[in-house]
């Protein structure tokens, strides 16, 4: 019986060698069968909302992060959290 780390060992490298391949003949049959679905009156990307959105998951990410380090009552992890509160805020009205 394999321990723990070969066999995780082994499960890796299965996956290794299995995934392109799979991919290698996966691809083109949908390449081959799936229609094409682009909205012909899709509008161009919304930057406000892209900007907004990442900024405000960010903040919150990082001050949920830095909070374990830093404790929710510093200056950085507070002022990143209400920034990613307000970003994440402003998002929805945008």
């Amino acid at each position: 019986m394999l321990t723990k780390p070969a066999r995780t060992a082994c499960r890796a490298a299965w996956v290794r060698l299995v995934t392109p391949r799979m991919a290698v003949v996966v691809i083109p049959i949908a390449l081959g069968h799936v229609q094409e679905s682009r909205d012909p009156e899709a509008h161009r990307l919304d930057l406000a909302g892209v900007i907004l959105a990442t900024s405000g998951l960010a903040g919150l990410v990082y001050a949920l992060i830095e909070s374990s380090a830093l404790g929710l009552g510093s200056p950085r992890v507070l002022s990143t959290l209400i920034l990613g509160v307000i970003s994440l805020s402003a998002f929805v009205f945008v």
